[in-house]
């Protein structure tokens, strides 16, 4: 079992935005980070983009190629966990998983340390399609379906 953080669980509706949580969750994308979502398979995305939206974390595959690889995660709260994630949950339970690299559990972490430097070199080169795909979502009210 890990142990939880003193940081302060995040409420969006509440308290949208906390500096701290916020700050926390940038920091594992700029390292590499992995978004993991319940259910059977899991499915699990190399993270490129993390934006946060009202009442949501709004994010970009690495190397999507098309609005469908924008996705957004509603929540009621956050929680960081040991300095390795944040488990995001609603009314239901989990939603999803935000995490280090190290802390996902996939099967080869070196191969997506690798795959995050790569991304690094193609980020700049998306940067349109990310804003343009994050707009659709809004304009789709964030419907558009995760695609792994």
């Amino acid at each position: 079992m890990q142990a939880v953080l003193s940081m302060p669980t995040l409420n969006p509706t509440a308290d949208p935005g906390r500096p701290a949580t916020e700050a926390f969750a940038q920091k594992l994308v700029q390292d590499g980070a992995i978004m993991t979502l319940p259910g059977q398979p899991r499915r699990q995305a190399l993270i490129g983009d993390l934006r946060w939206c009202d009442g949501a974390i709004c994010w970009f595959a690495a190397f999507g190629d098309s609005p469908r690889d924008a996705h957004r995660l509603d929540f009621t709260e956050a929680q960081a966990v040991q300095r390795h994630g944040i488990h995001f949950v609603n009314e239901r339970g989990a939603t999803g998983y935000l995490s280090s690299i190290d802390a996902a559990g996939v099967e080869d972490p070196d191969d997506y340390r690798v795959a995050w430097q790569l991304w690094q070199q193609i980020a700049p080169l998306r940067t349109k399609l990310i804003e343009s795909s994050y707009a659709q979502l809004q304009a789709d009210n964030g419907r558009v379906p995760w695609t792994g």
